[in-house]
């Protein structure tokens, strides 16, 4: 009698772990439809992050081809321009009344007419009687001040042939500051091409780079020289591509 009882509670108490045992099992299958259902939604959602990916390329790419087109048009809009750095303001200029006429004047015959000169005598451009048949424009980007190098002048020409000649023939004959130009902090006058913010912006990055040798532009165009190889001019193809990457790619 007692074993007919001690099986038949051993029996109740295997029923109710099989009870147990279903419910946890019916428990675990519903957790199991919800898990699939989440990572299905995860799925769906991998696969929108990864199209809205490949769409944020695509538009930095487009605003990149926009940015270069734009920088590529400013500076051809800058084909008949170059500038004086260097070169103090004066009195002259300061107080002229005609918009600086003659102080402009001035630095023409000063700066621009002995290049010139030498470049008609080469047969590289006519010969200039008058500024107004070399130079379209001529003024002062920013006004100065006490205690900063002068703002550039930025020189228009009345046609890329004149501006050419100058590039070409201001080495050995830009004139000098006077003794009292010296005295006040000028070292000297330069001629440069007038660049793009971004283009200029490429242009000093690379300078302060101790990996680059020398920089320069032309036509527009940032070229430079490596420290570790003198011998092979590299043009930036892009300005802004920051300019680690640009040397890791030239060094590595």
């Amino acid at each position: 009698m007692a074993t007919k009882m001690a099986l038949s509670e051993l029996n109740d108490k295997i029923d109710n772990i099989l009870e147990i045992l279903k419910t946890q099992s019916d428990e675990i299958k519903k957790v199991n439809t919800q898990l699939t259902e989440q990572l299905e939604k995860v799925k769906k959602l991998e696969a929108t992050v990864t199209t809205l990916d490949g769409r944020v390329l695509s538009l930095e790419k487009e605003n990149l081809k926009l940015k270069t087109e734009l920088n590529n048009n400013a500076q051809l809009s800058k084909a008949n321009t170059i500038r004086l750095l260097g070169y103090p303001s004066t009195d002259e200029e300061s107080k002229s009344v005609d918009g600086g006429k003659a102080f402009f004047s001035s630095v023409f015959d000063r700066i621009l007419r002995p290049i010139l000169s030498v470049a008609a005598s080469k047969g590289e451009c006519s010969p200039v009687t008058h500024m107004s048949s070399a130079v379209y424009n001529i003024f002062r980007a920013g006004r100065p001040k006490p205690g900063t190098n002068p703002p550039p002048i930025i020189i228009t020409f009345t046609s890329p042939q004149f501006r050419l000649a100058v590039l070409r023939n201001k080495r050995n004959n830009i004139g000098a500051p006077s003794p009292s130009e010296r005295l006040s902090g000028i070292k000297g006058f330069s001629l440069v091409e007038d660049l793009t913010p971004s283009n200029y912006k490429m242009l000093n990055d690379l300078r302060r780079d101790e990996r680059v040798a020398s920089v320069w532009s032309r036509e527009g165009r940032i070229k430079f020289l490596l420290s570790a190889d003198k011998n092979t001019i590299h043009t930036v193809s892009s300005v802004f591509d920051p300019v680690s990457s640009i040397l890791d790619a030239i060094i590595t």
